[in-house]
Order: structure tokens, then sequence, then C-alpha cells
């Protein structure tokens, strides 16, 4: 008794015909778990209100670093909580 063997192809191809078409529903985003966003959820403010980072370390520009080693001037510190005390310029950091 042998079994009947279809490619990676033609199994997508009977999946994807298969499917129900997709539909677009609104709903109240406390209800929206397990679903599929239709388009881009856009928040409306900045929370927290200011420039953060969701980690602990330097503030840089990009370009100061495409080659190394380099030495960057740190030229303050941003506390947790805060925002960033000021702007940084080329050769500088922030930490």
């Amino acid at each position: 008794m042998g079994v009947n063997m279809i490619s990676v192809e033609e199994a997508q191809e009977l999946l994807v015909s298969n499917l129900p078409d997709p539909r677009v529903e609104q709903m109240p985003f406390q209800s929206s778990l397990g679903y599929v966003l239709a388009g881009d959820l856009r928040a409306t403010r900045n929370v927290p209100p200011f420039l953060k980072s969701s980690m602990d370390g330097y503030a840089l520009i990009a370009a100061d670093v495409e080659s190394t080693p380099v030495e960057l001037k740190v030229v303050g510190k941003s506390r947790a909580g805060g925002g960033m005390p000021g702007r940084i310029k080329n050769g500088e950091a922030m930490s």
C-alpha cells in the first residue's frame, strides 16, 4: 500500500485555495487578541513625552563611529526618567 505524495508547491496551493477570504473588522483594542492588523497602528502621542532610551548606554552620532577605534568626548548624562539634557555634536557622546 503506497502513499501518494504531492509537492510542496501543490500543498501550498491547496492550502491557500481553501483559506477564507480575509475581511476587515473594527473592534475595541481590548478585544483584538489573536487578530492581525489590517494596517499600521500609530500612537497619537509619545509616551513618555520626551526623548528616551530603553537601555543604558551612550548616545552618539552614527557617522562618528563608522571607523574604529574612535574617541568621543562625553558632554553630559541623561538620567533614567528624564529628558535628554541638550544636543550632541560630532565627536561628542552623552552617557
